[in-house]
């Protein structure tokens, strides 16, 4: 599956496929849609990973990625003791359980394309965003790569 992919296309794949052996991951998104609103519910959660960019160093290829994962906040009203009820700690603790899942396996588990997070990973609250009211976690990744492209002619 990887075999004739460069090395963009392997780290956005393995990131992918990261994701979607988690259970907890209902829906991926890939790409720079700025829009994460979905409108059925069962499509949560959702990991959205955006390409931002990437630099060369010698020996490797640093893929910058944003990575959010969000749910959909439960608006609908209970009042128990004077108190408004809805799911946002749920939702922020599933999406924090989901990205630090993904980012043990990157940061601590050797994997077959020496992919590695290239520095502390830094995530900031997604609270009740756009008109669906999504929550969850946004966290900006580098993942490096060994820099095998040649520029010789063969």
């Amino acid at each position: 599956m990887y075999s004739n992919l460069n090395p963009n296309a392997i780290v956005a794949q393995y990131l992918i496929d990261l994701f979607k052996s988690d259970p907890l991951v209902n829906k991926i998104k890939f790409g720079n849609k700025t829009i994460r609103e979905i409108d059925k519910k069962v499509l949560f959660p959702l990991v959205h990973i955006i390409p931002m960019g990437f630099n060369l160093e010698q020996n490797r290829i640093n893929f910058l990625f944003d990575i959010a994962c969000v749910s959909l906040r439960n608006t609908e009203t209970s009042f128990q003791n004077e108190i408004f009820e809805d799911n946002m700690i749920d939702n922020m603790s599933e999406a924090s359980a989901i990205l630090i899942k993904a980012l043990n396996i990157l940061m601590f588990q050797n994997n077959e394309f020496d992919i590695e997070v290239d520095d502390s990973v830094n995530a900031y609250v997604i609270d009740f965003q756009g008109i669906s009211g999504l929550d969850g976690y946004n966290a900006s990744v580098v993942l490096s790569i060994q820099n095998e492209i040649s520029t010789c002619n063969e």
